[in-house]
C-alpha cells in the first residue's frame, strides 16, 4: 500500500545503513530493493564518504522539513520535501516528490512575472504620455506667445495663459472650438485643416495685430499667436523717422560743403599751433643741460623722450656751492604746453633760490612757496632732489611725492628703494619735507626717473613694471650710466614694440667709480 503513494520511504538505523526501502525509491533510482538494502544512505544518494552536514538526525532537528535534489545513475532527478520521525532506535525517512508541481509552479511564475512586465511596460508608457503631455502644456505655458493645441474636430484640448490675456476674456474649454477664439461660430476659412500647406496667417483681433503659425501634426494642430501692434506701430515709426532722416540728410550735405571749408581753414590753423608747439619744445629743449658733469670718481647718464612737442619732465644739474652738486629730477602734471611753461618756471625757481642751499629739504620748501604763489591751475608737480657732497662720497636727499630713487648697492648686489616723506609741490603752502642721508661706496648706482619708463605698456596691456627695471640695473650694473640706460631703454622698445610712448620718459644715472 506504500508503494501506491508518489512518497518514497526508506527506514535506516543508527549507522546510517538502509535496513528499508519502498518500491518507488527503487523505481527512481533504478535499482533493486535488495541493493538498496544495507547501503549507507548518505553515500547511495549523495555519493558523500560519511553523513551530510546538513543531516537533521546529526543536528538533531527531526522536527523540520527539509528538501532533496536528487539525480539517479539513471538519469532521473527529482525534487522532495523530506521528513523524519524516530521509531525506537530506528529512523523512518518519507520523501515527497514535488518535482511536477515546482515545475509547474516555476511556469506558473514565469508567466505571471511575463503579465507583469507587460503591465509594468504599459504603465511606463501611459506614465511618459502623461509626462509628455504636462511637459508640453507647461512649455506652452510658459511661452511668450499665445498658443492653443487643437484636434481634428476644432477642439481646443489646451489653451496657454499668454493666449487667455491676449484675447482679454476667460473661456471655458468645454465645448471650446478654435475657431470660437477668432470670434467665428464656423471654422475659419484660412483653417489649416482643410487649406493644406497653410503656416502663416495675419488677424485683427480686438484692436491687436496678431500672426497666427500653424504647426500640423498627424491628430492635432498647434496655433502660436503673436501680438505684433508694437511691431507694426514701430516699423512705421521708422519709416517716418527715414522720411524725416532724407530731409535732414539733404540739409547736412548743405552744411557739408561749409564744413569743408571750415576744415580746410582749421588745418591752417593747427599747422601753425604745431609749428607754436615746436618752438615751445625747442626752448624747453635748450633750457635743460647741454652736457653731464664731468667730475673725477662720478659717472653720469641721461636720457630724455618727450612724447609731444613740448614736456612736463624737467632735470637739471645744479652748482648750490663750492664742493656740492644738486640733481633734480621732477614731473610736472599733465602735458603739451601747459606742463612746459610749469616746467620752465619750476627751472628758473630751481636756478635762483639753490644758490648757496645745500639741504635738500630746505630747497623743496622754498620751491614749494615759490610755486604756491605762481601756480594758478589745478597742476602739481613731483620732484626728487639730492645734493652730492663730492669729496666725501655722501648725499643727503628728499622727495615731494615722486617716484623713490633706485639704489644699487655694489656691496649687496641688491637694488634698494630710497624714498622720502613729502606733499606735491605747488598745492600747499608751508610744507614740510624730510631730509635723509646716504654714503656712496665703489661702484654703487643712482637710477633717477620719471613714470614713463616703468608704467609704459606692451600691446598686450602690460606694464614694463617695477621687477623688470630692477633687474636690468643688477644686468647693467657693470656698465657705464649711459650704456646702462641705452640697454634699458632697448629692452623697453623690445618689450612695447613701440618707437614712440603715451608718456615722458627721463632717465638720470650716477655712478661712483
Amino acid at each position: 500500500m506504500i508503494d501506491e503513494f508518489k512518497t518514497s520511504l526508506y527506514k535506516i538505523d543508527n549507522d546510517f545503513k538502509i535496513v528499508f526501502a519502498s518500491e518507488s525509491l527503487s523505481i527512481f533510482l533504478g535499482i533493486s530493493i535488495d541493493d538498496i538494502i544495507g547501503k549507507s544512505c548518505y553515500s547511495l544518494l549523495n555519493q558523500y564518504s560519511s553523513p551530510c552536514k546538513f543531516c537533521p538526525i546529526l543536528n538533531s532537528r527531526l522536527e523540520l522539513k527539509y528538501y532533496y535534489e536528487l539525480v539517479s545513475d539513471n538519469g532521473n532527478y527529482g525534487y522532495f520535501i523530506a521528513n523524519i520521525t524516530k521509531s525506537e532506535d530506528k529512523y523512518l525517512i518519507s520523501m515527497l516528490d514535488m518535482t511536477e508541481m515546482r515545475a509547474y509552479n516555476r511556469s506558473h511564475k514565469h508567466q505571471i512575472k511575463e503579465q507583469q512586465a507587460v503591465i509594468s511596460k504599459l504603465k511606463s508608457e501611459l506614465n511618459f504620455n502623461k509626462r509628455k503631455l504636462s511637459f508640453f502644456e507647461r512649455s506652452l505655458d510658459n511661452s511668450q506667445a499665445g498658443a492653443m493645441f487643437v484636434d481634428r474636430d476644432y477642439n481646443v484640448v489646451h489653451i496657454n495663459l499668454k493666449l487667455r490675456k491676449l484675447i482679454s476674456f476667460d473661456l471655458d474649454l468645454i465645448g471650446l472650438k478654435c475657431y470660437n477664439v477668432y470670434g467665428y461660430s464656423s471654422p475659419c476659412s484660412f483653417c489649416p485643416w482643410t487649406n493644406v500647406g497653410k503656416e502663416r496667417q495675419a488677424k485683427v483681433l480686438d484692436d491687436k495685430s496678431l500672426v497666427i503659425e500653424f504647426t500640423r501634426m498627424e491628430h492635432y494642430l498647434l496655433e502660436i499667436l503673436r501680438d505684433v501692434t508694437k511691431d507694426l506701430s514701430y516699423i512705421k515709426s521708422i519709416k517716418e523717422s527715414q522720411a524725416l532722416l532724407v530731409d535732414k540728410q539733404k540739409q547736412m550735405e548743405i552744411l557739408n560743403i561749409d564744413l569743408i571749408d571750415t576744415n580746410d581753414k582749421l588745418k591752417v590753423i593747427q599747422g601753425a599751433m604745431d609749428d607754436e608747439l615746436k618752438r615751445v619744445g625747442y626752448i624747453q629743449s635748450s633750457l635743460l643741460p647741454k652736457n653731464t658733469p664731468v667730475i673725477d670718481g662720478y659717472d653720469f647718464g641721461v636720457v630724455f623722450i618727450s612724447t609731444k612737442y613740448a614736456s612736463g619732465d624737467y632735470y637739471d644739474f645744479i652748482d648750490p656751492s663750492e664742493g656740492n652738486l644738486g640733481i633734480v629730477l621732477a614731473d610736472v602734471s599733465g602735458h603739451g604746453t601747459p606742463a612746459a611753461v610749469i616746467m620752465a618756471m619750476t627751472r628758473a625757481i630751481m636756478r635762483s633760490y639753490t644758490l648757496g642751499v645745500t639741504s635738500s629739504s630746505s630747497v623743496l620748501s622754498l620751491v614749494n612757496e615759490v610755486l604756491c604763489d605762481n601756480i594758478y591751475t589745478k597742476d602739481f608737480v613731483t620732484m626728487f632732489y639730492l645734493v652730492l657732497d663730492i669729496e666725501q662720497g655722501s648725499i643727503n636727499y628728499s622727495s615731494a611725492g615722486h617716484h623713490p630713487v633706485l639704489f644699487y648697492d655694489s656691496s649687496e648686489f641688491m637694488v634698494k628703494k630710497l624714498n622720502a616723506g613729502g606733499l606735491l609741490l605747488g598745492i600747499f603752502k608751508e610744507q614740510e619735507y624730510e631730509e635723509k642721508v646716504l654714503t656712496l661706496d665703489t661702484g654703487d648706482i643712482l637710477f633717477l626717473y620719471t613714470d614713463g619708463l616703468v608704467e609704459v605698456i606692451n600691446k598686450d596691456n602690460e606694464q614694463y613694471g617695477y621687477d623688470r627695471l630692477l633687474s636690468k640695473i643688477i644686468m647693467y650694473s657693470s656698465l657705464r650710466p649711459q650704456d646702462m640706460i641705452n640697454e634699458i631703454m632697448q629692452d623697453v622698445k623690445d618689450f612695447t614694440n613701440l618707437e614712440s610712448y603715451r608718456d615722458d620718459i627721463t632717465v638720470v644715472v650716477i655712478k661712483k667709480g
